[in-house]
């Protein structure tokens, strides 16, 4: 497995190799615990056999020994009635076997009583090639204690079976207690491992999404740096030269917007004044239907510097250079500042603009931020408005700071596009009956500003079934 260093840390070559190795860390403990517990368990297991064989042929070879010895009293008696050769080699060939029970039972490793009854039970054997002479009482008297003897020897051997096979359910009970514990040991360790090595994956791809972050808010100075495998260095090098390449492009982009305004604004300026000494009559007298055609050039030209200043006040928000210059704003004059600029319109719509503002209703804002904010809610609900409909616009306050509700009659913003209307460039699926359409800028624009004062623009439910914009602004402005 290839390794690679970054920032004096040694990683896997690649993404795939790294997983490997955090499955096999996270998978080495489960292992280990298993493995020890199966030697644990072989080493009891094999000691318990051990035992328990043993044991068996005691019991066997004990058995073998109560056999042989009731047999060789038996030859004993009848070589005392007959005297023959044929029950003289009869009882020596059961002392004999006797004797070879005896060493088979010295053979194996018996506790020292058992090795104790078994030479007392040797020690009393008869001496000689032939068997004790006597009548039967004699005999008996001679004989019958070796049975007993060889009675007890097989019953320590049936009890050390016993003693074996309660030993061996012992011993599996503790084998199972220790695979228990290991089992639970190791699947803590398992965990650790596992946590461990999810925390290894996850960083190089933690990393990447807070670098894409970065890029989507626009942050093209910093610096894209990914710890990581191979693969993950090299994702992150190429996203280093995309930030890098947004970043000019950026920059060329503040650039254009600053040129192409400027020569806009000029003969734009140009073409309002005109159309405005055409409209008042200053240059001399019009006719009704020509004074109404400058009265549109100086509407339209005012609305397309709106626009332009819209479209810088936008770049510089997404610059990131926009700054509040807060001051004390009576809003009720600034909403009469507002709404007079919107008469015309209003007047060519024949919408009523019912204005519920309380005197002496202070602020601190900024003026021009604000007088943008407000003129851009009107001028989007007059879009909207029906022919011969009513504008609302209320304010008042409210325990957090200052609210500000603009709603029209219109036909409303449908549900799933409550937060849609405020994204750049949206143009919803209800459009105006105007012949101009709208730029999808003024809602985003005048949503920025507000967040900018520390307060928000959102889409409330209204009094009809119209469209109603809610302007919330904090008890002072923010620093």
């Amino acid at each position: 497995m290839a390794v690679t260093r970054h920032g004096g840390r040694r990683w896997p070559g690649s993404l795939r190799s790294l997983i490997i190795a955090g499955f096999l860390l996270a998978l080495t403990p489960p292992l280990a615990a298993l493995g020890w517990a199966a030697y644990t368990l072989n080493s009891l297991v094999a000691e318990v056999d051990a035992g328990l064989e043993t044991a068996v042929a005691a019991a066997r070879y004990g058995r073998g020994l109560v056999a042989d010895v009731t047999e060789l009293q038996r030859s004993a008696r009848h070589w005392n009635v007959l005297q023959s050769d044929t029950l003289l080699d009869t009882y020596r060939e059961r002392r004999k076997r006797v004797d070879e029970t005896l060493g088979q039972l010295r053979a194996l490793a018996l506790d020292p009583e058992r090795v104790q009854r078994l030479e007392r039970l040797a020690a009393a054997l008869p001496v000689g090639d032939g068997p004790p002479v006597g009548d039967d009482d004699v005999l008996t008297a001679q004989l019958a204690p070796l049975v007993a003897q060889a009675v007890d020897v097989l019953e320590l051997s049936d009890d050390a079976v016993e003693g074996e096979s309660a030993r061996l359910r012992e011993v599996t009970a503790e084998a199972n207690r220790r695979f228990a514990s290991l089992a639970a040991l190791g699947l803590i360790a398992g965990s650790g491992c596992a946590l461990l090595a999810g925390g290894l994956i996850a960083r190089p791809t933690r990393q990447l999404a807070q670098a894409i972050r970065r890029l989507g808010d626009e942050d093209f100075t910093t610096p894209v740096s990914l710890a990581g495998p191979r693969d993950i260095q090299l994702i992150g090098a190429r996203l280093d030269w995309l930030r890098s390449r947004l970043g000019e492009i950026d920059a060329q982009k503040q650039r254009f917007l600053r040129h192409v305004s400027h020569e806009l604004k000029t003969p734009l300026t140009a073409l309002r004044e005109g159309s405005e000494l055409l409209r008042d009559g200053t240059l001399g007298p019009l006719a009704e239907d020509q004074r109404e055609v400058a009265g549109i050039l100086v509407d339209n030209a005012r609305r397309l510097s709106t626009l332009i200043e819209d479209l810088l006040n936008f770049n510089r928000l997404l610059a990131r250079t926009q700054q509040l210059e807060a001051g004390t704003v009576a809003l009720a004059a600034l909403v009469e500042e507002v709404a007079g600029a919107q008469r015309l319109a209003a007047q060519a719509r024949c919408v009523t603009l019912e204005l519920d503002v309380p005197e002496g209703l202070i602020v601190q804002a900024d003026h021009d931020k604000l007088r943008t904010i407000l003129d851009n809610l009107l001028s989007n609900a007059l879009k909207f408005a029906r022919r011969d409909g009513r504008i609302a616009l209320r304010a008042g306050r409210y325990p957090g700071g200052v609210a500000v509700e603009v709603e029209d009659d219109g036909p409303g913003i449908p549900a799933e596009e409550r937060e849609r209307v405020f994204e750049l460039f949206f143009q919803g699926s209800h459009q105006p009956d105007t012949p101009v359409r709208g730029s999808g800028l003024g809602l985003a624009l005048a949503r920025e500003f507000a967040r900018l004062h520390g307060g928000d623009l959102i889409v409330a439910d209204g009094r009809g079934s119209g469209a109603c914009l809610c302007l919330t602004l904090p008890a002072t402005a923010p620093p």
